[in-house]
Formats: C-alpha cells, sequence, structure tokens
C-alpha cells in the first residue's frame, strides 16, 4: 500500500490546499484527493510540480507500506465497533 503525506506535509508549512493548488497549477478537487488519499493515480507531472513547490524529495510524499500491513490495516478498518 502506497500513503500519501501530502496532507502532513502541507500542515507542518502552514499552506492551505487552496494555496497549494494556486503554487502547483493543480486543480484543488485533484489536491484533495491526494491530500486524502483518494487518488488512483498521481500524473508524474503533478508529483514533479508538488515536489518543486515543497522543495522535497519523493520519500516525503510517498511511503509504501508491505501488503501484510495493509491487510492487518483493511481487517481492522473493517471490524465493527
Amino acid at each position: 500500500m502506497i500513503n500519501i503525506k501530502l496532507r502532513s506535509l502541507l500542515e507542518s508549512r502552514n499552506m492551505t490546499q487552496s494555496e497549494f493548488a494556486k503554487r502547483t497549477g493543480i486543480r484543488p478537487p485533484t489536491i484533495s484527493d491526494i491530500c486524502n488519499n483518494n487518488a488512483d493515480f498521481i500524473k508524474l507531472d503533478y508529483l514533479n510540480r508538488i515536489l518543486a513547490v515543497l522543495k522535497c524529495g519523493l520519500n516525503n510524499v510517498l511511503e509504501y507500506s508491505s501488503l501484510v500491513e495493509y491487510t492487518a490495516f483493511a481487517t481492522l478498518q473493517q471490524a465493527p465497533p
């Protein structure tokens, strides 16, 4: 599973999604989807823009978790309260 850490990066820089959308030229709904981990894919051009504006590396924006960790997480999410 790939986790997108954009929301926390923006929060740590006191930057709103709206401001970030303007600075990257990426539509606000797309930024929202990325921040909420609802994006099925991210265009490489968008990744380049995100990294350029934030002046960081790919590992600061994306985090990989093994399938075992993802399966455990998904199981917990489906468990009744």
